[in-house]
């Protein structure tokens, strides 16, 4: 095998604490479409996310380290890439919920929005409006 090219993200896994606290914020606050799982022995939430999956996995012990990403941005994360509307419409209800965004601002590399914040059991999320339709025009 010469290379992965035909290599695409088939899901990304979080470790979760509380599985009510988890569907909560992932179902109602994000507003992702939940997807069937298998009964395996470990807990967890599976959602839909654009071509890929999104698996939550239940840890009921975790210690989860946590760092702020404007000190220090290189920590485990996932992006969602969102039209300008939606990304809009996005910060506004995580604000409403009264989840702390950290710089909800445009970057000075690219005109695109980035807002970071962190799920209940601090999982790193980040918000833009770089969807791929906007990085084709």
């Amino acid at each position: 095998m010469k290379s992965l090219s035909s290599a695409n993200i088939n899901h990304i896994g979080l470790i979760v604490s509380n599985i009510d606290n988890a569907r909560t914020f992932y179902s109602d606050t994000l507003g992702l479409e939940q997807l069937e799982r298998p009964n395996f022995k470990i807990k967890g939430l599976w959602y839909k996310l654009g071509e890929c999956a999104l698996h939550l996995m239940l840890h009921e012990d975790m210690q989860p380290s946590k760092s702020h990403p404007l000190s220090e941005t290189v920590q485990p994360n996932f992006a969602l890439a969102l039209n300008d509307d939606d990304f809009t419409a996005l910060v506004n209800k995580l604000a409403l919920a009264k989840v702390c965004l950290i710089g909800a601002g445009v970057t000075e590399i690219r005109a695109v929005k980035q807002a970071f914040f962190y799920d209940p059991d601090d999982n790193m999320i980040e918000v833009n409006n770089d969807a791929p339709a906007l990085r084709d025009m």
